[in-house]
């Protein structure tokens, strides 16, 4: 409730970019999140509303923004991650019931009916996967109605897909940019 209030309140005075970050980006240190807040913060001087969605590592669902999350982003919409499955499917409802775009409501239920029935996967990217966290996340954004969305890693790329088409789409795999030079290597390109 208080996220779902915090989404529908953002300010559209501005245009508004969302970072999506399938962790606690207030817990996560390193190159992935330096990045991100890099960018978040260089779009918030460019005039940007910067809000972000992370799934926290204990307690509930948060809008705190406490240093140094604030000093790159407006808000922040944090996911508990004990409570994904409670919120996909109340996500899911409140969608069910208002004025959410009908493709939306297919992809969340799509996505929530994959998260009850999720085999284990054998790949790395389905195995990161997580079905609830990707409900819940497009269920704020359908409230938030941002004009960019930057997704974080590959596997959080079918979060995007659930987005209308209205939405400029951004997927940041710097969780695979390692990869770029051997990749480069084998079509017979100098490292």
């Amino acid at each position: 409730d208080e996220l779902d209030k915090a989404a529908a309140g953002v300010d559209r005075k501005m245009p508004v970019m969302v970072f999506v970050f399938p962790g606690d980006m207030s817990r996560t240190f390193g190159g992935g999140p330096s990045r991100v807040m890099s960018m978040a913060g260089y779009f918030r001087q460019m005039g940007f509303l910067t809000v972000l969605i992370d799934r926290i590592t204990e307690g509930v669902a948060t809008t705190a923004c406490e240093p140094p999350l604030a000093e790159h982003f407006d808000l922040r919409l944090g996911i508990g991650r004990g409570e994904l499955p409670e919120l996909a499917r109340m996500a899911f409802d409140a969608a069910s019931r208002s004025e959410t775009d009908t493709a939306m409501r297919k992809a969340l239920a799509g996505a929530l009916e994959a998260a009850n029935g999720l085999p284990e996967a054998a790949d790395l990217i389905r195995r990161r996967e997580d079905p609830h966290f990707q409900v819940v996340a497009a269920y704020l954004l359908d409230r938030v109605k941002p004009d960019i969305v930057v997704a974080n890693f590959a596997w959080t790329a079918g979060l995007l897909r659930m987005l209308p088409a209205s939405v400029c789409k951004i997927l940041d795999t710097h969780d695979i940019q390692h990869l770029r030079s051997e990749a480069h290597t084998l079509v017979g390109g100098e490292a």
